[in-house]
């Protein structure tokens, strides 16, 4: 099947399983006898692997090159004529029956001189035997390639190589920390790939090596959650030595309640004091997806501090009213960006330049339905919070005690 992931293809390579079917298919096009003989079609010449640093584009330019089984040519642009080179390593490709041809990195290359990019032109096009050669290169900004390469003819294919998703972060993860001997069955693998939205392969080995050799070898969940805040939070210190409030841990408990409470859109990772304060952190599961109902949940989230607060403590600190300002900054854009009245999962993008058009009575109109919004979405969450109020004490006694919480020790809890 054309769909299916070719087995023995990239398998050092973690992750990426919609690259690797594009790949796969790439490589069967260019290994059938029927298309290779069919001069009506046109077959890819170049490759370009792009995205950010870390994300493993060298790593899959060398494996796939591997993949063939062909005579491979590297241009790498350090002799003192690059051009004289790119012609060579094209005149030795085309004189065999097929041939791969890398260029790592190949903005730094044409960045040297404009008859570099003229000379990597010239070999593509030089290219006449169909499925002969297939140059595969890597770039980190696409937009500092010319036109003229990336056209059709020369690189064909432009492959987006992202920060992975939650599903190949978990694999990433897996056969990482496999790869370095580390017993993965008590590790929370889900929960760790869930939470490190934004990091790339590297900072996942990154984060995988750090944990190990703090541990020896012993990793845990907490350990893993540590490494990453070190690794890709830039986070070496823990305030709360300096710092600790009960007051300031009832109202992050309220938060990490809330968010507990909406697992299918909102994880959290861990609650600390800071000099200012204290914080919960609490990650989008799928930024991609954006409804009403998701917003609402962020709201509530926003209001489980201060509701907390009142609940537990019967007062407010000052502190949780910057809470209620944001939750109607958040509500006051929630009422704008819909639209459409009667569907309750249609978001559109919100446009700042709406507001100076608007009469003065759509904008009373607005504010009557943030009000009405807000309303609703505080009488939810004190039921929420009422109903789990030893939930929440329990969780800030141990906040107290701790330091900080961690998903661990919300998972024992609440």
């Amino acid at each position: 099947m054309q769909n299916e992931i070719n087995k023995d293809l990239l398998v050092n390579v973690y992750g990426y399983d919609n690259v690797k079917k594009e790949l796969s298919l790439i490589k069967e096009w260019l290994q059938d006898e029927s298309i290779l003989s069919n001069p009506k079609l046109m077959l890819p010449k170049g490759i370009i692997f792009q995205g950010r640093p870390g994300n493993g584009k060298t790593l899959l330019l060398r494996e796939y090159a591997k993949s063939f089984n062909a005579p491979t040519f590297v241009i790498e642009g350090k002799t003192d004529n690059p051009c004289m080179e790119i012609s060579e390593v094209f005149e030795n490709a085309r004189k065999e029956k097929f041939a791969i041809v890398m260029i790592d990195e190949i903005d730094l290359l044409i960045s040297k001189d404009n008859r570099v990019t003229r000379a990597l032109q010239q070999g593509l096009d030089g290219v006449v035997a169909r499925g002969s050669v297939l140059v595969l290169a890597t770039t980190n900004f696409i937009r500092d390639l010319p036109d003229a390469l990336t056209r059709p003819g020369r690189f064909d294919r432009i492959i987006k190589i992202g920060d992975p998703d939650a599903k190949s972060r978990a694999r990433i993860f897996t056969e990482f920390l496999k790869d370095i001997d580390v017993d993965i069955t008590p590790i929370d693998i889900g929960h760790i790939a869930s939470v490190s939205t934004h990091c790339s392969g590297a900072d996942i080995r990154a984060v995988c090596n750090d944990a190990y050799l703090r541990t020896k070898g012993a990793v845990t969940t907490r350990e893993l959650e540590s490494s990453y805040k070190r690794i890709c939070m830039d986070t070496y210190e823990d305030a709360s030595s300096e710092f600790k409030n009960m007051n300031v841990a009832i109202h992050e408990c309220g938060h990490v309640l809330m968010a507990l409470q909406f697992k299918e859109n909102w994880k959290f990772f861990d609650a600390n004091f800071s000099n200012d304060g204290g914080y919960a952190e609490i990650h989008e599961c799928d930024e991609r997806v954006d409804t009403i109902k998701k917003r609402e949940q962020d709201i509530m989230i926003g209001m489980g501090g201060y509701i907390a607060e009142e609940v537990i403590n019967k007062k407010h600190d000052v502190g949780s009213y910057s809470d209620f300002q944001r939750v109607q900054g958040m509500a006051t854009r929630l009422i704008e960006r819909v639209c459409i009245e009667g569907i309750s999962d249609l978001i559109i993008p919100y446009c700042d330049n709406t507001n100076r058009y608007e009469s003065s009575k759509k904008r009373l109109r607005n504010e009557k339905k943030v009000s009405r919004l807000i309303k609703k979405l505080e009488r939810r969450t004190r039921r929420i919070i009422t109903k789990n109020k030893k939930s929440i004490i329990a969780l800030a006694n141990l906040m107290y005690e701790q330091g900080s919480l961690s998903y661990s020790d919300v998972q024992n809890i609440a």
